[in-house]
């Protein structure tokens, strides 16, 4: 639950959040990549770089 603590989501709520992350924006993110996504700035960061 560590990872999501930042964004006040509990793991769940993660889990869901990084699914549809996904689906919307057509990108693939692998379980590993969940880490740079626990901040906003961090989410961004990670969907430009793999946009671009």
């Amino acid at each position: 639950m560590g990872s999501a603590t930042m964004l006040e989501m509990d793991s769940l709520d993660f889990l869901s959040f990084v699914e549809i992350l996904g689906e919307r924006s057509g990108i693939r993110i692998e379980d590993e990549d969940t880490t740079r996504l626990t901040t906003l700035n961090g989410g961004a960061d990670f969907l430009l770089a793999r946009a671009g």
